[in-house]
């Protein structure tokens, strides 16, 4: 989060920050009327009534389990474009055929809106590997990539 941000958010005299905290129930019917969360540092649980819950999630990446496979940078976010990536795609990683997008990427927007784009694009870079390397994987003689194959090379 930027700077920025967390100073308009620490002076906001309508906002709330609950750091350390889970939300554990959610209360109302067509609306929302109360939250109950804990705080796991104390312990201590809080319901409160509340009509608006705004949750801060995505500023930590969880990206432990790629630890040793794709490069990270020192804050967990995954590298990607550029000279770490294996081919002229903003999402490719450091390892060919594995693409990243939204959140976890490093360097990026970090909206919601950005991430569903970015997936959308990244999808003709898949295609484009898979199409690449689809002859290099060993292929069940009675599959419908094996028909495809020989298809193309008939052709």
């Amino acid at each position: 989060m930027s700077q920025y941000l967390i100073s308009r958010i620490e002076c906001a005299t309508r906002i709330s920050v609950h750091a350390d905290s889970e939300i554990e129930a959610l209360d109302g019917e067509s609306l929302l009327k109360s939250v109950l969360w804990i705080n796991h540092k104390t312990g201590e649980r809080t319901n409160l009534a509340v009509g608006t819950v705004f949750v801060m999630i995505g500023a930590e990446p969880n990206s432990g389990w790629l630890f040793g496979t794709v490069a990270l940078n020192k804050k967990g976010f995954v590298l990607t474009g550029g000279s770490r990536g294996f081919e002229n795609s903003p999402y490719a990683t450091s390892v060919p055929g594995i693409f990243a997008v939204g959140d976890v990427r490093a360097n990026s927007v970090k909206r919601v809106a950005s991430a569903v784009g970015e997936g959308s694009v990244v999808i003709s870079d898949i295609h484009r590997y898979l199409a690449d390397h689809r002859s290099r994987y060993p292929v069940d003689p009675n599959s419908t990539l094996a028909v495809l194959q020989a298809a193309s090379v008939s052709a």
